[in-house]
């Protein structure tokens, strides 16, 4: 597991690096974030917040704090993809006070908490600790120079814009990205500049037969989650990547 120092403000693609280090890396599926000095806990979430607007989220989704803490400093975060139990428990041994989870681990209704289930269990064990928990998931993903725009980034040098576009948010804000490659790429240097920038050393390749007869892709769309539903609003391009 690595170790983040956070100094001061963060960036949102200083935090969906982290994500994908963890996402793509399945050994060490979190880190922490070592803060230099103690800081409010009202200011950790506020710039949290700051990064990825909470209204920019699906409306589908869970995001936000969903588990709240008592202490009003902090010291000491976790990160992960998934907030499963042996991660709460690697939690508490570290001595961490507030776990980002990108997955929410409370996604719909709770209608009871017992510990029948591990998702009930990881809430109750939380609050036991007084430890708080933060998922941004698809407001990050719709966030500029969140993970969408990283992963964008991983098909070449071209100019992006959301698939499906927030009208009541920013410009640049969205699910999904369009990239236009400045210069047209073979199917194997995009795989190749793919593999490199996630740190994987294969992909899957579904390949049309033009590409692999050679012809260059030109256009692409990328989405952080399956992207069936966004894919679904993009239009013909060259090359859907998709992050599940």
């Amino acid at each position: 597991m690595g170790t983040l120092v956070w100094a001061g403000t963060v960036s949102a693609n200083a935090i969906d690096r982290a994500f994908f280090v963890l996402a793509t890396r399945k050994a060490a599926c979190r880190c922490t974030i070592r803060l230099q000095m103690s800081r409010y806990f009202a200011d950790v979430i506020a710039e949290l917040q700051r990064i990825a607007p909470l209204e920019w989220a699906e409306p589908w989704d869970n995001v936000g704090l969903l588990v709240e803490s008592e202490l009003e400093w902090l010291e000491q975060v976790l990160l992960t993809i998934d907030l499963t139990e042996a991660v709460l428990l690697e939690a508490q041994s570290l001595g961490a006070n507030l776990i980002i989870a990108y997955h929410p681990v409370i996604f719909k209704g709770l209608k009871r908490l017992t510990r029948s289930t591990a998702g009930e269990r990881v809430v109750r064990d939380a609050l036991r600790s007084d430890m708080a928990i933060y998922s941004p998931h698809t407001a990050l993903d719709a966030a500029p120079g969140g993970m969408n725009d990283w992963l964008a980034e991983s098909i070449g040098p071209g100019s992006t814009t959301p698939i499906v576009a927030n009208r009541t948010a920013p410009a640049g804000v969205g699910m999904g990205r369009m990239i236009q490659l400045d210069a047209p790429l073979l199917l194997d240097a995009v795989v190749s500049s793919i593999k490199k920038h996630l740190g994987l050393w294969q992909v899957r390749v579904a390949a049309a037969d033009r590409h692999l007869r050679g012809e260059p892709i030109q256009s692409a769309a990328v989405c952080a989650g399956a992207g069936g539903s966004v894919f679904e609003q993009c239009g013909q391009v060259d090359l859907l990547l998709t992050g599940e």
